[in-house]
């Protein structure tokens, strides 16, 4: 593939009215599910945890681990929740 049949990225990008509806879509998904909504472009992660977890798996079920604050357990951050089976069980 040459240079020139690449697409150009700030082409790619969402415009901010798409990433703003995006952002408002999944805060609403998580209500939905009664779930905590994660911004991970502002989260605090734990590299050395993220580190000790398989990439095949985080990218498979699509998940990043993160420290519970209290208990010290991790839990997983879904990407996009509604794609784990046991999901669709949850009450709306």
């Amino acid at each position: 593939m040459s240079l020139d049949s690449t697409p150009d990225l700030p082409s790619m990008l969402p415009s901010a009215e798409e990433a703003d509806r995006e952002l408002a879509a999944a805060r609403e998904l998580a209500r939905r599910y009664r779930l905590e909504f994660v911004d991970l472009t502002t989260a605090e992660l734990d590299y050395d945890l993220i580190h000790s977890h398989p990439v095949e798996l985080m990218t498979r079920y699509k998940f990043v681990p993160c420290a519970g604050k209290t208990d010290g357990c991790w839990r997983p951050w879904l990407i996009r929740p509604t794609s784990m089976p046991w999901m669709s069980c949850r009450p709306s």
